[in-house]
């Protein structure tokens, strides 16, 4: 199946963009509306006789404005204006459910750049390269699931500049959900 989607939409500032929280986020009262214009196009296909999905997608956005949260000192944040944004991207998925097992596999290359300046190209503070997410999960007894998920990201820079940056990163989650129909939880544990 294939498809295509285009749209254009506008995202004005949070309360805590603007104003800040009084701790660690400061007040920005400049702020300008963000202008998002996106298109996607992308097919998926299902294999009905290995219960498998798999698809691609490719997607190109272009906002104006962009609200971004950067350091402005040591221990606070300011949400910035970027006055022109693009970020185009491809993104590969395949996942399957079987009775009591389920797992999905997405990989993503994004390229994130800020374009305000004119002559000059930066990445965009906070936007990985690639991205790898892997999900397991294992259902017992039809009201326990044990779960893993696991996810890698490039190294991205938090400053406009691209001065700062922090490295690549691999987060492990795992846990189990327990659930009856009037009870129900949750046990999860991360490693970074």
């Amino acid at each position: 199946k294939f498809y295509m989607q285009a749209f254009s939409s506008h995202r004005l500032p949070s309360l805590m963009e603007e104003f800040g929280d009084g701790i660690s986020l400061k007040e920005s009262l400049e702020l300008k509306k963000e202008k998002i214009i996106h298109k996607e196009i992308g097919f998926s296909k299902k294999i009905s006789k290995y219960n498998l999905d798999f698809g691609a997608s490719y997607f190109k956005d272009n906002v104006y404005d962009k609200i971004l949260l950067l350091p402005a000192s040591t221990a606070r944040l300011v949400a910035f204006n970027f006055k022109n944004t693009e970020t185009n991207g491809f993104e590969i998925f395949l996942q399957t459910e079987r009775n009591f097992f389920d797992f999905r596999l997405s990989a993503s290359k994004i390229l994130a750049c800020d374009l305000s300046e004119k002559d000059t190209v930066k990445i965009i503070p906070h936007s990985p390269e690639y991205i790898v997410n892997l999900n397991f999960g294992l259902t017992l007894f039809h009201y326990t699931r044990v779960f893993f998920d696991s996810r890698y990201k490039s190294k991205i820079f938090r400053d406009r500049d691209n001065l700062i940056s922090n490295d690549e990163s691999l987060i492990f989650d795992g846990g189990f959900n327990y659930s009856l129909k009037a009870h129900q939880e949750n046990l999860s544990l991360s490693f970074l």
